[in-house]
């Protein structure tokens, strides 16, 4: 498994968005997936996303933390923008695969 939290600085330096404002628990770009992980930590699972959708190619995805921080477990669609929120994680396990857009 890959703690995706553990390698903060790397992902910044890469060029990823790392969210570094406070969590308000709400939603506030509605293009944008938002993980509320509300049934449990399966990524691809639509009920665990605020709009109850599983994630399609070309999305904007949100991670804020949770207590049920989200584990993904199969290959991604090609994300477009992945914003994780200081303290929360994203855990990528052993066929997981986290497809994103190039950004620079």
């Amino acid at each position: 498994m890959i703690d995706v939290t553990a390698s903060i600085n790397e992902l910044i330096a890469r060029g990823w968005n790392v969210a570094s404002t406070e969590d308000t628990g709400a939603c506030s770009d509605p293009s944008s997936k938002y993980w509320t992980g509300d049934i449990n930590t399966d990524w691809n699972m639509g009920g665990n996303w605020h709009n109850l959708e599983v994630l399609v190619a070309g999305d904007q995805v949100i991670i804020p933390s949770r207590s049920n921080q989200p584990i993904l477990s199969a290959i991604t669609p090609l994300i477009k923008r992945l914003d994780i929120i200081l303290v929360a994680m994203l855990t990528v396990d052993g066929n997981g695969q986290l497809n994103l857009e190039d950004l620079k």
